[in-house]
């Protein structure tokens, strides 16, 4: 009787789990991919007289013009498709 009792106890606990993973999700919406649907908007401007952070080099981008010089690179692994054309 107690192994019975226990193993409905169990169902109902783990069934309930489920049930509030549902609920969060009704709630809280997934905005994972929200970016791929947003809109441009105009950069933020700032009043006169505010300060504020200037340009950063951080993360530096290679000049346009010098990018299309550059040597193309072989993204395939040494040996891909060797197995294929020996056998």
């Amino acid at each position: 009787m107690k192994k019975t009792l226990s193993v409905i106890v169990v169902a109902a606990l783990l069934s309930g789990c489920a049930s509030i993973h549902e609920q969060r999700a009704k709630i809280f919406r997934d905005r994972g991919n929200d970016y791929l649907t947003s809109d441009l908007v105009a950069p933020l401007r700032v009043p006169a007289g505010v300060p504020h952070p200037g340009h950063s080099d951080q993360y530096p981008l290679p000049n346009a013009e010098i990018a299309h010089h550059l040597d193309k690179v072989n993204l395939e692994p040494p040996g891909f498709g060797k197995a294929l054309k020996d056998s």
